[in-house]
């Protein structure tokens, strides 16, 4: 598989230049080659490189599966977030707080998380805002008590 020769390519460079590649979660669809949380965590161990970890996205998780699930199967392997809200219906890139994922259940652990979070929000009408409220919500939770 080309992916397989790339990032096996790639992640020695990766790691002689002292960065990681995090491959992230995908939309799971049948007939896929990821088409579970397992599924993408034998992806990156297959390619059997410390420089190749998980990259999570809660868009991608709370759609398909869940996002403790997500966490729970890359455990240690995980080294990147995307933050970003939607439905539970489809990849939408809402603020955090404007759909229905509870960041409060994992908000501990992203407190806790100490390598790279991104915030992944789109807006057409105020862009720099969504990010800047999703920030302030996430840091909101974060000096929240653990529900």
């Amino acid at each position: 598989m080309k992916w397989r020769a790339s990032d096996a390519c790639c992640a020695p460079i990766a790691a002689d230049c002292g960065v990681q590649i995090c491959v992230e979660n995908v939309q799971l669809r049948p007939n896929e080659v990821i088409t579970s949380f397992a599924d993408h965590v034998r992806l990156v161990d297959t390619l059997a490189h410390p420089a190749v970890m998980c990259a999570l996205d809660t868009g991608h998780a709370h759609v398909n599966g869940g996002i403790h699930a997500c966490i729970e199967t890359f455990g240690s392997r995980l080294r990147h977030m995307h933050l970003h809200d939607n439905h539970g219906e489809m990849d939408e890139h809402l603020e955090v707080g404007k759909g229905t994922i509870q960041f409060a259940e994992f908000s501990r652990f992203l407190a806790n998380f100490r390598d790279v979070i991104s915030l992944e929000t789109r807006s057409v009408t105020d862009p720099q805002g969504a990010v800047l409220r999703s920030r302030a919500r996430i840091e909101q939770l974060w000096q929240q008590p653990t529900p």
